[in-house]
Order: C-alpha cells, then sequence, then structure tokens
C-alpha cells in the first residue's frame, strides 16, 4: 500500500509539471501537511516550486536559487540556505529568510554567512 501511495504522490507531482528527477530528498521538503516545496532547474532558471495542501492542483513557482527550501506551516513564510534572490533583493544578495504573501516575495530577514579563509 505504500508503494502505491509513493507512485500515486510522484504522478500527481508530475501532472504538475515538476520533473520526476526532483522528486526525493536532496529537492523536496515537506513540513506537516500544509505546504511541499521543491527546488528544480528549468532550462536555465532555477525556482523554487511552493505547493499549498490546502490548493494542491495550484502551484507557485518562484525564481529562486537555494540549497534548501521550507515553508513555515503556520505563516506562508519560506525559509532559504544558501539562495539568491536576485531580482528581488540586489544582484546576487545572499538571503536566509524571505517571505511569502500574495505572490510577491518580501524580506524578513536576510543573514550572510561569509566562507572563512585561512
Amino acid at each position: 500500500a505504500a508503494v502505491t501511495a509513493n507512485k500515486a504522490f510522484q504522478s500527481h507531482l508530475q501532472s504538475l509539471g515538476v520533473n520526476p528527477a526532483n522528486i526525493g530528498f536532496s529537492y523536496l521538503t515537506m513540513e506537516s501537511d500544509k505546504f511541499i516545496c521543491i527546488r528544480e532547474k528549468v532550462g536555465e532558471q532555477n525556482q523554487v516550486v511552493i505547493i499549498d495542501m490546502a490548493d494542491p492542483n495550484n502551484p507557485s513557482r518562484r525564481p529562486i536559487s537555494a540549497d534548501s527550501a521550507i515553508m513555515n506551516p503556520t505563516s506562508k513564510v519560506i525559509a532559504l540556505k544558501g539562495c539568491y534572490l536576485g531580482h528581488f533583493l540586489t544582484p546576487l544578495t545572499p538571503a536566509l529568510n524571505a517571505s511569502y504573501s500574495t505572490g510577491v516575495i518580501q524580506p524578513t530577514k536576510t543573514h550572510c554567512c561569509n566562507a572563512l579563509t585561512t
């Protein structure tokens, strides 16, 4: 039964236009039963697909490049690790958190960690 549910889940994500190669632990995160976030690259553009489980047939796609993304289950806040919101902030500004509200990404907090050099 679990295998059948897993295949149905994968089929549904594919029907929404998610690349099958991005359906897995490296690209997909779920927080409770509220949201699914999927990182993918379409052509030359990196994006994050946000699926609100209250309306799973209408995913939201955002032009964000990030190492990982997860939605807060109680508010529409997305946490991004290692991301660049190039066209929402200054070009290639590293950010840690941004809020997602009514189709617009607005930064709530940013934090830049510079690599340590020796």
